[in-house]
């Protein structure tokens, strides 16, 4: 059983880049919500947090797993569930004791708190289940991407309020809103740079590139708003363009879909390093 699942996470879920990608994320949301409104930061409501986002990835990919199985069982039998390795129901099984985990965590912080736990995590289950995929939104490709793209809005929303929550004092709006639509944006363009090794319509693969670069500007755009919340330095602005530069690169030169897969994650954990966290970092330095 452990032999199996490590197998299918080293293939499938690589956690080895996950993790940290979880961290950093939920890292870079939480001192935006807390370093330029003076708002103590809160380690429990973090650690909670990133448990959050953690989970939110495992049952994105147990979603898929559901959601293309007769696609795989047809084209990639030799992937982790078509070949047998491991059955839907153990991953059913393993995004329940993920969601019971953080229910469990969020609930010491403050029974309160559920109910936010509840609508990010209720998301991100009806997304995953292909709840909204149907009908128009099913045969459009880039509007599928997006509602992946918004699990991570929603966990950025959770991040806000559980910081908030501890520390009794509310962040700015405008500015918090702007950092969480940069986010969504960055991830939006990771996700169609994944789709160029995927299945997609004919009217995805003529538009893919303007997407791309379109939600690329769009988050840079956004970012350059919230940083100026932070009273920067010109060094933070230099910082926020190399991590979209090392992102895009990162995703540009990759050719295969197992390469892809793990280079995405590798620019994630960058984009939340050096965008996320070390601005709000030199800003108190400076």
């Amino acid at each position: 059983m452990d032999n199996r699942f490590s197998t299918y996470q080293s293939e499938r879920f690589p956690i080895l880049y996950l993790l940290p990608t979880a961290f950093l994320i939920t890292l870079g949301m939480a001192l935006y919500s807390t370093t330029p409104f003076d708002i103590p930061f809160s380690v429990w409501s973090f650690l909670c947090a990133s448990l959050v986002t953690f989970t939110m990835f495992a049952l994105t990919r147990i979603g898929d797993e559901h959601r293309d199985f007769k696609y795989d069982s047809a084209h990639h039998k030799d992937r982790p569930v078509p070949s047998g390795l491991i059955t839907l129901t153990e991953l059913k099984m393993a995004g329940f004791a993920f969601t019971a985990l953080c229910v469990i965590a969020t609930f010491f912080l403050s029974y309160y708190l559920i109910i936010s736990l509840v609508f990010v995590l209720g998301f991100c289950i009806l997304n995953s289940s292909s709840f909204f995929m149907k009908g128009y939104i099913l045969k459009r490709t880039e509007l599928f991407i997006f509602l992946r793209a918004a699990n991570l809005f929603f966990a950025d929303a959770f991040i806000v309020i559980t910081q908030a929550f501890a520390a009794s004092k509310v962040p700015d709006i405008f500015p918090t809103l702007c950092y969480m639509l940069s986010r969504l944006f960055a991830f939006y363009a990771f996700d169609i740079a994944l789709r160029r090794t995927l299945p997609q319509t004919s009217h995805f693969k003529n538009i893919r590139h303007i997407l791309l670069y379109a939600s690329t500007a769009l988050s840079f755009v956004f970012f350059v708003i919230a940083l100026t919340f932070l009273n920067s330095t010109p060094f933070c602005y230099v910082l926020s363009a190399l991590a979209f530069l090392t992102c895009m690169t990162c995703i540009f030169f990759s050719n295969t879909r197992h390469r892809l897969l793990r280079v995405e994650n590798f620019g994630c954990i960058v984009y939340c390093l050096i965008v996320g966290v070390l601005p709000c970092f030199v800003s108190q330095l400076i």
